[in-house]
C-alpha cells in the first residue's frame, strides 16, 4: 500500500499536478501527521524545523488537501473569515496511514490521536475550538445554524480535566448541548 499508492501519489501524482520541487517534504509531512494526527501547524516554524520557507510549507499542505490525502480543521469562529486566518489542525485523510507511514507500526502514534482522527475524518469535520488559555474542543458542528462542540475521548472514565474545554466552550458560545 505504502509503495504503491502513498509514495506514487507524494512522489509522481502530486509533483506532476503542482509545482513541487521536493517530494520528500510531502513524505515527511505526511508522517509527521501519522505521528501527531490533529497536530496545530504554524508555517512558519515548521518551515524553521526543516529548513524550508513558510509558503512552500503552506503550498505543501494545500497540495496533500487538494489530493485528499489531510484533512484540514479550521479555529472555530463565528465569523468565518477569522477562522481561515486563525492556526489550522491537520489530520491524515484516512486514519490507516498512520500504519503505512510510520517506521514501527502501533508504536509511534497514540491510540488516543488515533480515534481522535477517526472521528474528525468521519464526520468530516470542519472546526475545533481553542481558547486563549488553550482549553480545546475537539470538533465544533454546525447544523442548521445550531453549534454544538463534540469532545472525543477514549478511555473508562472521564474526568473534570477533560471536560474543561467543553466548559470553556459553552460559558462563551452558549450552545444548547455538547457531547
Amino acid at each position: 500500500f505504502k509503495e504503491s499508492l502513498l509514495e506514487k501519489v507524494l512522489y509522481k501524482d502530486i509533483p506532476e499536478v503542482f509545482s513541487v520541487s521536493e517530494p520528500r517534504l510531502l513524505f515527511k509531512i505526511m508522517q509527521l501527521l501519522a505521528g501527531s494526527p490533529g497536530m496545530i501547524v504554524k508555517y512558519n516554524q515548521l518551515g524553521s524545523d526543516l529548513g524550508i520557507d513558510q509558503r512552500t510549507v503552506k503550498s505543501y499542505f494545500d497540495f496533500l488537501k487538494a489530493s485528499f490525502l489531510v484533512h484540514c480543521q479550521y479555529q472555530f469562529s463565528k465569523n468565518l473569515l477569522t477562522s481561515e486566518k486563525k492556526i489550522k489542525k491537520y489530520y491524515l485523510s484516512y486514519p490507516c496511514f498512520a500504519n503505512f507511514l510510520s517506521e514501527e507500526p502501533h508504536k509511534d502514534t497514540n491510540i488516543n490521536y488515533l480515534i481522535e482522527n477517526l472521528f474528525v475524518t468521519a464526520r468530516d469535520s470542519r472546526f475545533f475550538y481553542r481558547s486563549s488559555t488553550m482549553q480545546e474542543v475537539d470538533i465544533v458542528e454546525i447544523k442548521g445554524g445550531v453549534i454544538i462542540p463534540i469532545e472525543i475521548k477514549y478511555k473508562n472514565n472521564i474526568d473534570k480535566k477533560d471536560i474543561k474545554g467543553i466548559s470553556s466552550f459553552i460559558k462563551r458560545y452558549s450552545p444548547k448541548k455538547g457531547i
